[in-house]
């Protein structure tokens, strides 16, 4: 079959014949393309093993599916015994103990919004004070089982964190703030109002 077609320079598949005509050679039949010669170089060979080899092969496999049925087996009795009320129960029971704990540790406090800026003790170590970065101020006082609770809490005005906070070295009942706004504010405990520097 022929084909007459504009001529295409160095295209492969058209062959120039004597009357300057192109003709396209079609594929027949007879000639392979698909490139399988290069696919028969990349075959992977099997070469039998040893006898010995394959029974221990076997025995794994063997060992292998055994023990799998056994577990597919457990499973399923697992699932066909669980009882989802019963877990369901069971799990609401502990978060209702869990849920009467509190935090306790260096960036936790009732009702606070941001962290603890400044821990301080006092000299007997009977009282805590605690600033925040939200500006607010917490006494703690040791009770008698030994944990601290808390006794006071002042919002003194400080517009930006507290700074630093110190227990008076004289007197236990004084408390001594200042905020990074540079305000320094001087707090007898057990009072709401603070004393002027």
């Amino acid at each position: 079959m022929n084909h007459t077609f504009a001529p295409v320079v160095n295209d492969p598949k058209l062959e120039k014949h004597e009357n300057d005509h192109l003709e396209l050679s079609l594929p027949t039949d007879d000639v392979d393309i698909s490139g399988d010669e290069d696919e028969e170089s990349d075959e992977e060979f099997y070469t039998p093993g040893r006898e010995d080899l394959t029974e221990i092969r076997t025995k794994i496999l063997h060992e292998s599916v055994l023990s799998a049925l056994k577990r597919v087996a457990a499973q399923k009795a697992f699932a066909s015994a669980h009882n989802f009320t019963k877990v369901l129960k069971h799990r609401r029971n502990i978060a209702a103990k869990v849920s009467k704990y509190e935090l306790n540790g260096s960036y936790t406090m009732r009702g606070n919004l941001r962290m603890l800026s400044r821990v301080r003790f006092n000299q007997n170590e009977l009282k805590i004070a605690c600033s925040s970065w939200e500006g607010t101020f917490y006494v703690l006082q040791k009770d008698e089982t030994g944990y601290y609770q808390e006794t006071q809490r002042l919002a003194l005005g400080f517009h930006s964190e507290m700074a630093t906070i110190a227990w008076s070295p004289k007197d236990e009942g004084l408390l001594v703030s200042g905020g990074g706004e540079g305000k320094v504010n001087i707090l007898e405990i057990g009072t709401a109002t603070p004393r002027r520097p």
